[in-house]
């Protein structure tokens, strides 16, 4: 089986008449860590920077960091979340942003995968992961109202503010068309 280094994997077909059609993929020498963004918080979005390092002597296109996590309490369904894809150079190490859910059903430890998953090539795709466990915290986005000459049963004016606790943007959709009707997200 495959542990580290370089390895290439070669499937040869022979069809009725004896000739032969070979197709091969290489697991390169690479190897990731979660660097920061530990641990994962419910209830904002999280950033995590999972480092890559090639150590083969050829680069790698078309290579996104994945993370892997359980989003039930069962530990049942299973959701990925991906960097952008980077070519890493031969002997490079980058980090690579990944973001992720503070999914508020995530326990208080949580199995995840942490690997790469690389599309160098059309028909090809190399996925090299291992488990590694998270501790997760809570967190929120702070809602705050203040008041301005406001009467029970007549008009006043509100003020809103939201904090963000996390280090990812998040954007809120407070109305739609033109301002004239309701937002879709926020009730």
């Amino acid at each position: 089986g495959y542990t580290s280094g370089e390895r290439r994997y070669t499937v040869t077909t022979v069809d009725a008449s004896g000739v032969e059609m070979a197709r091969s993929i290489v697991l390169p020498a690479l190897n990731t860590q979660v660097a920061s963004g530990l641990p994962l918080l419910r209830g904002v979005m999280n950033k995590l920077q999972v480092q890559a390092s090639n150590t083969s002597g050829s680069a790698l296109v078309e290579l996104r960091a994945i993370v892997r996590l359980p989003i039930d309490a069962a530990g049942t369904q299973f959701v990925e979340h991906k960097s952008e894809p980077i070519t890493l150079g031969a002997n490079e190490t980058r980090l690579l942003p990944v973001i992720v859910g503070g999914y508020p059903e995530l326990g208080g430890q949580v199995a995840a995968q942490v690997g790469v998953e690389i599309a160098a090539a059309e028909g090809e795709l190399v996925k090299l992961s291992r488990s590694e466990n998270f501790s997760v915290g809570d967190s929120a986005l702070v809602v705050g109202m203040a008041t301005e000459e406001f009467t029970r049963g007549g008009t006043g004016r509100v003020r809103l503010t939201v904090e963000n606790t996390s280090d990812v943007d998040v954007e809120l959709l407070t109305a739609t068309n033109g301002g004239n009707s309701d937002s879709t997200e926020l009730r």
